[in-house]
């Protein structure tokens, strides 16, 4: 009577000497990930060779890697490194050793078998296809070389094919995870049986919290305007540490034809404190209002360009001004007419008033700076003059 598929999934499931089938896969990640680890520094570490001997040496290079890894590894310590990681060690799974519960280490014809299979035969094999697929083996009159190019396609076929079927066995019973291994009945076991099989996954959720907070960030931080954040802290904690006294700004003293942002950023730029530096050294002179713009909370003067800029960057929080403290949100221009007497004056009178004040205002620019023209009569009269003496000198 033939068995049915329960048996034989039973019969797979089942076995003498229970290894989990997830150390292994991940002893044999770990020993991808330490070749790809050392194959990267080894290429750091000969950047100073020619490109030209590295690139056509690379398989070369490799077959010299993997055998010293194979070396300090299987051939020292009958165990790979993530093999080692894992609680995990090569055994001879044959003669009926593990039956009888004896873990026997594979004798140093079976290790040299697996560097001559795992280093030197991927190595051959590799050359070999590079060498019939560069010579276009497969479009060679000669019929031996296209029977031999078919062959090897083959085999790589069949031996996907074999890896595949291995592959989902060893998935039911856990015993040979490679081809290599079933055929020559190795297997990866415990080193020590009394280690428990607890999982700890400490540094999973750590990698997962940190890897979900940093993606939290990488989403917020664009969305936060860093700038403003640190003037609304400044201004909070501005607030809780003043007194209820009427607010004084740090530049009260400067006269009203100066403007206090001007001579606050002069101050800042020759790194003197703003509040005790000395008016006759940073030059108030230099920093008269141009322009004049009024605070429409408090009626201080500023520059235009001054005070416009710093209503911007408050992007509507508003700007302490710097002669009372005031929080200043507007700005409109300054219009020098008393409002007292434009109450009493009519609307005519007062445009009348506002035409003069232009008018003189037009007249004082073109005394303080003469045109070209001028300039040049000028200098044509002083040299009429001059000439004009030089002939009465002669005579």
């Amino acid at each position: 009577m033939t068995p049915t598929i329960p048996k034989v999934l039973s019969r797979l499931w089942t076995t003498s000497y229970p290894v989990t089938r997830v150390g292994q896969l991940d002893a044999a990640l770990l020993d991808d990930e330490l070749f790809d680890v050392l194959k990267s520094e080894f290429w750091e570490c000969s950047k100073f060779i020619q490109s030209q001997v590295k690139e056509h040496y690379t398989t070369e290079l490799q077959l010299l890697l993997k055998a010293l890894v194979w070396k300090y590894t299987v051939w020292d310590n009958s165990a790979t490194y993530g093999g080692l990681l894992q609680n995990l060690r090569i055994v001879d799974g044959g003669s009926g050793n593990l039956s009888k519960g004896v873990l026997r280490s594979p004798s140093r014809r079976t290790k040299l078998t697996i560097g001559l299979f795992t280093v030197f035969g991927d190595y051959v094999w590799q050359k070999l296809m590079e060498h019939m697929a560069e010579r276009t083996w497969d479009e060679n009159p000669t019929p031996w070389k296209r029977r031999l190019y078919t062959l090897c396609r083959r085999l790589d076929s069949l031996y996907s094919i074999l890896d595949l079927l291995n592959f989902v066995t060893f998935l039911f019973d856990g015993k040979y995870p490679t081809v290599f291994y079933r055929l020559c009945r190795l297997r990866m076991l415990s080193s020590s049986r009394s280690l428990s099989r607890e999982v700890n996954f400490e540094f999973l959720n750590r990698q997962l919290i940190w890897s979900e907070f940093t993606n939290f960030l990488l989403f917020v931080l664009p969305l936060i305007h860093l700038p403003r954040l640190k003037k609304k802290l400044n201004k909070a904690i501005t607030s809780a540490s003043s007194t209820t006294a009427t607010p004084v700004g740090q530049l009260s003293f400067l006269p009203e034809r100066t403007c206090a942002i001007c001579y606050h950023q002069d101050s800042k730029i020759g790194g003197v404190s703003s509040s005790t530096a000395d008016p006759a050294s940073v030059g108030v002179g230099s920093n008269d209002i141009t322009n004049p713009y009024v605070a429409a909370e408090c009626g201080h003067i500023y520059c235009y360009v001054c005070l416009v800029t710093q209503i911007e960057e408050e992007e509507g929080e508003g700007w302490l001004c710097l002669r009372c403290g005031e929080l200043i949100k507007k700005a409109r221009p300054w219009i020098d007419i008393d409002e007292s007497l434009a109450d009493s004056l009519g609307e005519g009178q007062v445009a009348e008033v506002e035409e003069i004040d232009r008018n003189a205002i037009a007249q004082y620019c073109s005394e303080e700076e003469p045109s070209e023209d001028e300039n040049s009569a000028s200098e044509n009269s002083q040299d009429w003059s001059k000439i004009k003496f030089d002939a009465v000198d002669s005579n």
